[in-house]
């Protein structure tokens, strides 16, 4: 008997040291899972943060050639184009031909509409004795941007002292 006790005692020890391993087995077990999870956490975490910081590189570069179009933009547009209406810059565009060629006659039928356009033509009639001047009066007519003017015929006549020129065409805006 106290050597069946004994044995019992040596089983209940050896059960005890048994569990005890497997104890530490299963904890040891669920550590390691635990850090391989971590790790590929770790790894998808540092993956996407790269991904973010290379995004924001691109996303810088393309915020900087937005402004770079809008500042380029910008300068070429005058800046009564931002605040203005099309039929005001039309009136406007009037006012500075009539202030260029003062000595031309300039005639204008009703505003036109169109769809992405808004049109006004005009008839220009003036005299010249200098052929240059008249060069430099088309060139300036064609040079014009906001509005634009279009020439759509150009006819001379020879007068007394002096060539005649008409010159027919329109000042156009594109509608906002």
């Amino acid at each position: 008997m106290i050597n069946e006790l004994l044995a019992n005692g040596r089983l209940t020890r050896a059960r005890l040291y048994y569990m005890m391993a497997g104890l530490v087995f299963v904890m040891v077990a669920a550590s390691i899972i635990l850090c391989v999870k971590y790790t590929d956490s770790l790894a998808v975490t540092v993956n996407t943060l790269q991904k973010v910081r290379l995004n924001l590189i691109h996303m810088r570069d393309a915020s900087r050639t937005v402004e770079s179009a809008l500042y380029g933009i910008k300068t070429v547009l005058p800046p009564r184009m931002l605040s203005s209406t099309p039929e005001e810059m039309l009136l406007e565009g009037l006012d500075d031909l009539k202030l260029r060629l003062k000595d031309a006659g300039i005639t204008l039928p009703n505003m036109e509409r169109k769809s992405d356009e808004i049109s006004l033509p005009v008839q220009i009639k003036l005299g010249t004795r200098d052929y240059t001047d008249l060069v430099n009066t088309i060139g300036y007519l064609q040079s014009l941007q906001f509005p634009f003017f279009g020439i759509t015929n150009i006819s001379l006549s020879q007068g007394p002292d002096k060539v005649l020129c008409e010159i027919k065409g329109s000042l156009r805006m594109p509608k906002k």
